[in-house]
Protein backbone atom coordinates (compact mmCIF):
# COMPACT_ATOMS: atom_id res chain seq x y z
CA UNK A 1 0.00 0.00 0.00
CA UNK A 2 2.66 2.49 0.46
CA UNK A 3 3.88 2.61 -3.13
CA UNK A 4 0.26 3.59 -3.53
CA UNK A 5 0.72 6.74 -1.63
CA UNK A 6 3.83 7.76 -3.00
CA UNK A 7 2.25 7.51 -6.69
CA UNK A 8 -0.74 8.94 -5.65
CA UNK A 9 0.70 12.21 -3.98
CA UNK A 10 3.23 12.60 -6.58
CA UNK A 11 0.52 12.12 -9.56
CA UNK A 12 -1.95 13.83 -8.13
CA UNK A 13 -2.92 16.02 -4.82
CA UNK A 14 -3.25 15.62 -0.99
CA UNK A 15 -7.24 15.60 -1.42
CA UNK A 16 -7.15 12.88 -3.40
CA UNK A 17 -4.44 10.87 -1.19
CA UNK A 18 -6.70 11.67 1.34
CA UNK A 19 -9.71 9.85 -0.14
CA UNK A 20 -7.24 6.76 -0.44
CA UNK A 21 -6.17 7.26 2.68
CA UNK A 22 -9.03 7.31 4.55
CA UNK A 23 -10.23 3.49 3.90
CA UNK A 24 -6.72 2.11 4.07
CA UNK A 25 -6.83 3.09 7.33
CA UNK A 26 -10.27 1.69 8.28
CA UNK A 27 -9.56 -1.97 6.03
CA UNK A 28 -5.57 -2.22 7.85
CA UNK A 29 -7.76 -2.64 11.17
CA UNK A 30 -9.08 -6.00 9.55
CA UNK A 31 -5.75 -7.35 9.11
CA UNK A 32 -5.17 -7.96 12.82
CA UNK A 33 -6.45 -11.44 13.06
CA UNK A 34 -5.05 -12.65 10.03
CA UNK A 35 -1.43 -11.12 11.18
CA UNK A 36 -2.19 -12.75 14.87
CA UNK A 37 -2.79 -15.94 13.30
CA UNK A 38 -0.42 -16.11 11.13
CA UNK A 39 2.18 -15.76 14.10
CA UNK A 40 0.71 -18.80 15.73
CA UNK A 41 0.50 -20.59 13.15
CA UNK A 42 4.33 -19.60 11.97
CA UNK A 43 6.47 -22.27 14.48
CA UNK A 44 3.58 -25.16 14.19
CA UNK A 45 3.69 -24.99 10.20
CA UNK A 46 7.20 -25.01 10.19
CA UNK A 47 7.12 -28.52 12.78
CA UNK A 48 4.93 -29.79 10.68
CA UNK A 49 6.95 -29.25 7.53
CA UNK A 50 9.94 -30.55 9.53
CA UNK A 51 7.99 -33.88 10.21
CA UNK A 52 6.66 -34.03 6.59
CA UNK A 53 3.20 -34.25 8.31
CA UNK A 54 2.18 -32.08 4.93
CA UNK A 55 -1.51 -33.32 5.63
CA UNK A 56 -1.71 -31.21 8.79
CA UNK A 57 -0.05 -27.92 7.30
CA UNK A 58 -3.23 -28.85 4.80
CA UNK A 59 -6.13 -29.08 7.74
CA UNK A 60 -4.32 -26.31 9.65
CA UNK A 61 -4.54 -24.06 6.67
CA UNK A 62 -8.13 -24.68 6.18
CA UNK A 63 -9.23 -24.21 9.41
CA UNK A 64 -7.32 -20.66 9.88
CA UNK A 65 -9.22 -19.72 5.95
CA UNK A 66 -11.91 -20.51 7.69
CA UNK A 67 -11.73 -19.04 10.66
CA UNK A 68 -10.60 -15.79 8.70
CA UNK A 69 -13.91 -15.98 7.23
CA UNK A 70 -16.25 -16.18 9.81
CA UNK A 71 -14.64 -13.65 11.22
CA UNK A 72 -14.58 -11.37 8.23
CA UNK A 73 -16.68 -11.56 5.48
CA UNK A 74 -20.10 -10.79 7.43
CA UNK A 75 -18.42 -7.77 8.32
CA UNK A 76 -17.14 -6.79 4.66
CA UNK A 77 -20.41 -8.04 3.34
CA UNK A 78 -22.21 -5.17 5.53
CA UNK A 79 -19.62 -2.22 5.25
CA UNK A 80 -19.86 -3.34 0.92
CA UNK A 81 -23.65 -2.45 1.08
CA UNK A 82 -23.47 0.25 3.60
CA UNK A 83 -20.23 1.79 2.68
CA UNK A 84 -21.16 5.68 1.79
CA UNK A 85 -23.73 5.67 4.94
CA UNK A 86 -20.96 4.15 7.24
CA UNK A 87 -18.75 6.82 6.12
CA UNK A 88 -20.74 9.56 6.38
CA UNK A 89 -21.86 8.91 9.88
CA UNK A 90 -18.71 8.22 10.93
CA UNK A 91 -16.49 10.87 9.53
CA UNK A 92 -18.93 13.46 7.91
CA UNK A 93 -20.01 13.85 4.47
CA UNK A 94 -17.02 14.64 2.70
CA UNK A 95 -16.03 10.87 3.02
CA UNK A 96 -17.86 9.45 0.70
CA UNK A 97 -15.32 10.38 -1.91
CA UNK A 98 -14.18 7.13 -0.21
CA UNK A 99 -17.16 5.02 -0.60
CA UNK A 100 -16.25 3.14 -3.88
CA UNK A 101 -12.41 2.85 -2.89
CA UNK A 102 -13.24 1.48 0.38
CA UNK A 103 -15.43 -1.29 -1.77
CA UNK A 104 -12.24 -2.25 -3.67
CA UNK A 105 -10.52 -2.44 -0.43
CA UNK A 106 -12.85 -4.44 1.33
CA UNK A 107 -12.45 -7.37 -1.31
CA UNK A 108 -8.55 -6.41 -1.49
CA UNK A 109 -8.18 -7.01 2.22
CA UNK A 110 -9.77 -9.96 2.18
CA UNK A 111 -7.79 -11.84 -0.33
CA UNK A 112 -5.11 -10.30 1.74
CA UNK A 113 -5.96 -11.78 4.66
CA UNK A 114 -6.48 -14.91 3.06
CA UNK A 115 -2.82 -14.66 1.66
CA UNK A 116 -1.14 -14.31 4.60
CA UNK A 117 -1.79 -17.74 5.72
CA UNK A 118 -0.14 -19.41 2.42
CA UNK A 119 2.31 -16.52 2.29
CA UNK A 120 3.51 -17.99 6.26
CA UNK A 121 4.24 -21.22 4.68
CA UNK A 122 6.31 -20.42 2.45
CA UNK A 123 8.32 -18.64 5.06
CA UNK A 124 7.70 -21.27 7.46
CA UNK A 125 8.94 -24.30 5.11
CA UNK A 126 12.11 -22.35 4.72
CA UNK A 127 11.51 -21.12 1.25
CA UNK A 128 12.12 -17.47 2.45
CA UNK A 129 13.83 -16.52 -1.18
CA UNK A 130 10.65 -17.63 -2.67
CA UNK A 131 8.35 -15.50 -0.33
CA UNK A 132 10.91 -12.29 -1.19
CA UNK A 133 10.79 -12.87 -4.86
CA UNK A 134 6.85 -13.60 -4.67
CA UNK A 135 6.06 -10.50 -2.82
CA UNK A 136 8.66 -8.06 -5.19
CA UNK A 137 6.81 -9.00 -8.36
CA UNK A 138 3.74 -7.89 -6.41
CA UNK A 139 5.73 -4.28 -5.86
CA UNK A 140 6.33 -3.83 -9.34
CA UNK A 141 3.50 -5.30 -10.76
CA UNK A 142 1.61 -2.97 -8.34
CA UNK A 143 4.01 0.27 -9.43
CA UNK A 144 3.75 -0.49 -13.20
CA UNK A 145 -0.08 -0.71 -12.94
CA UNK A 146 -0.19 2.76 -10.52
CA UNK A 147 1.28 3.94 -13.49
CA UNK A 148 -1.17 3.10 -15.64
CA UNK A 149 -3.83 3.74 -13.84
CA UNK A 150 -3.53 6.55 -11.57
CA UNK A 151 -2.17 9.60 -13.81
CA UNK A 152 -3.84 11.60 -16.66
CA UNK A 153 -0.82 11.14 -18.78
CA UNK A 154 2.97 10.21 -18.40
CA UNK A 155 5.65 12.18 -20.62
CA UNK A 156 2.82 12.69 -22.93
CA UNK A 157 1.28 9.47 -22.99
CA UNK A 158 -2.87 9.46 -22.05
CA UNK A 159 -3.20 6.94 -19.28
CA UNK A 160 -6.23 5.86 -17.54
CA UNK A 161 -6.10 9.03 -14.70
CA UNK A 162 -8.49 7.24 -12.68
CA UNK A 163 -6.39 8.84 -8.84
CA UNK A 164 -7.12 7.31 -5.65
CA UNK A 165 -9.35 4.62 -7.21
CA UNK A 166 -6.60 3.44 -10.01
CA UNK A 167 -4.70 2.65 -6.92
CA UNK A 168 -7.28 0.98 -5.03
CA UNK A 169 -7.57 -1.98 -8.55
CA UNK A 170 -3.34 -1.69 -9.19
CA UNK A 171 -3.80 -3.05 -5.47
CA UNK A 172 -6.39 -5.11 -5.71
CA UNK A 173 -5.29 -6.86 -9.29
CA UNK A 174 -1.53 -7.02 -7.67
CA UNK A 175 -2.66 -8.64 -4.41
CA UNK A 176 -4.57 -10.93 -6.44
CA UNK A 177 -1.92 -11.99 -8.71
CA UNK A 178 0.20 -12.57 -5.93
CA UNK A 179 -2.06 -14.44 -3.87
CA UNK A 180 -2.73 -17.10 -7.49
CA UNK A 181 1.34 -17.49 -7.29
CA UNK A 182 1.81 -18.35 -3.79
CA UNK A 183 -1.04 -20.78 -4.05
CA UNK A 184 0.50 -22.45 -6.88
CA UNK A 185 3.94 -22.60 -4.46
CA UNK A 186 2.56 -23.78 -1.73
CA UNK A 187 1.36 -26.16 -3.13
CA UNK A 188 4.16 -27.17 -5.00
CA UNK A 189 5.46 -27.21 -1.14
CA UNK A 190 3.35 -28.54 0.76
CA UNK A 191 0.19 -30.06 -1.80
CA UNK A 192 -2.09 -27.70 0.75
CA UNK A 193 -4.67 -26.21 -2.22
CA UNK A 194 -7.04 -23.58 -1.74
CA UNK A 195 -9.68 -23.99 0.78
CA UNK A 196 -12.68 -21.26 0.78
Amino acid sequence: YHMDKIMLQFFTDSETLGVFVLPQRIMALFMVLPAALTTILSPVFSEFYNKNQFSRIRVLSQKAVRIISIYLLPLFMIMFVLSSFILESVFGPDSNRSSEIIKIMIITTYINAVRYIYSIQLISTGYVGWAFWINFQALIINTILNLIFIPNNIFGITMFGWGATGAAIATLISIFITFLIQIFAVYSITQTIFYF
